[in-house]
C-alpha cells in the first residue's frame, strides 16, 4: 500500500512539474525554444525573436535589461477580465536599453515601470494593450515611442 501511495504521489509531482508555465520563443527563422523564466528567455532570445508568456506571474530583477529587437507578447493585462488562461504579469520593471530599438510588449500587466533609454538611444518602441505604472523615457534623444491603448497607473 506505501509503494503504490509514493507511486501515486510521484506521478503527482511529475504531472504537475509537467505542466509548469513555459515561456515560448520564437526566432526569426521559426525556430521555438521553451524557458522557465523571463529573464533566461531575454537572455537566450536571438535579435529579432518573439517572446510569448502564457498566463501566470513572471519576475524579472532591474539587473535585466533588453538589449536587442525583442517582442514580448502576453496573454492579457485586464484581471476583470474573465480570461479562462488568466492575466500575464511581469513583476518589476522593464529595461529596454542600446540596442533594443524595435522591439515591442504588448499583453502583459507590469507591476513596475518601463524604462527607455537608460543605457543609450531606443527608437521604434511599441507598448500597447498593457496595464504599467509609468513609462520613463530616459534619454531626450529615443524616438517613435508609442504608447497606445495601455492602462497607465491603475493598480
Amino acid at each position: 500500500m506505501k509503494k503504490l501511495f509514493l507511486t501515486f504521489l510521484f506521478a503527482i509531482v511529475a504531472t504537475l512539474t509537467a505542466m509548469a508555465q513555459q515561456i515560448s520563443v520564437v526566432s526569426t527563422t521559426g525556430a521555438t525554444t521553451l524557458y522557465r523564466t523571463l529573464p533566461e528567455a531575454i537572455k537566450g532570445a536571438d535579435p529579432g525573436s518573439v517572446i510569448y508568456l502564457p498566463g501566470g506571474g513572471f519576475s524579472i530583477a532591474d539587473s535585466v535589461k533588453i538589449t536587442k529587437k525583442l517582442t514580448i507578447i502576453g496573454i492579457g493585462h485586464y484581471v476583470k477580465s474573465g480570461n479562462v488562461d488568466g492575466v500575464t504579469t511581469i513583476s518589476g520593471n522593464l529595461f529596454f536599453n542600446a540596442g533594443s530599438s524595435g522591439s515591442a510588449v504588448m499583453g502583459c500587466y507590469i507591476t513596475g515601470e518601463i524604462v527607455i533609454g537608460e543605457g543609450g538611444i531606443v527608437n521604434d518602441l511599441l507598448i500597447k494593450y498593457c496595464n504599467f505604472t509609468n513609462a520613463n523615457v530616459k534619454n531626450s534623444l529615443c524616438q517613435r515611442i508609442s504608447i497606445i491603448q495601455n492602462y497607465i497607473g491603475m493598480f
